[in-house]
């Protein structure tokens, strides 16, 4: 939570000095942005690292198939990208672009969530049989 909100202010300090710089010189406002941009999802990805490898530690502990939570980390994967270029498309002035680009990451993720579900119904089947 400390990190979100660490990354909201840095994005809001550089969203008004964007605006300062864009009505004074407005060719420094778009590096400014890409340059918060950057920082931001680099920030993601190191903290990101860290728990993933707890995660992936506490799999190995649980002795799950692979399949299962590689299932998750692609579901999720593709929930963040579809959503990330959804609002790309919104930006650029794109709404139904952005909207099939949303309705497309929603709907694969449901058709990843089908070996779950199967996998989650013979346990079950398993448990009422034996």
């Amino acid at each position: 939570m400390t990190l979100l909100l660490k990354l909201c202010a840095l994005a809001l300090a550089a969203s008004l000095f964007g605006l300062f710089l864009r009505a004074q010189q407005s060719a420094l406002s778009l590096p400014l942005e890409i340059a918060a941009v950057t920082v931001i999802l680099l920030t993601l990805l190191l903290a990101a690292g860290s728990r993933f490898a707890s995660f992936f530690s506490v799999l190995e502990r649980a002795s799950l198939p692979p399949a299962l939570p590689q299932t998750l980390l692609k579901g999720a994967a593709v929930c963040l990208v579809s959503e990330f270029c959804a609002a790309l498309c919104r930006e650029a002035g794109f709404s139904a672009a952005a909207d099939a680009i949303s309705f497309a990451g929603r709907l694969l993720t449901v058709v990843l969530s089908f070996p779950l579900c199967e996998s989650l119904i013979e346990t079950v089947l398993g448990l009422i049989s034996g």
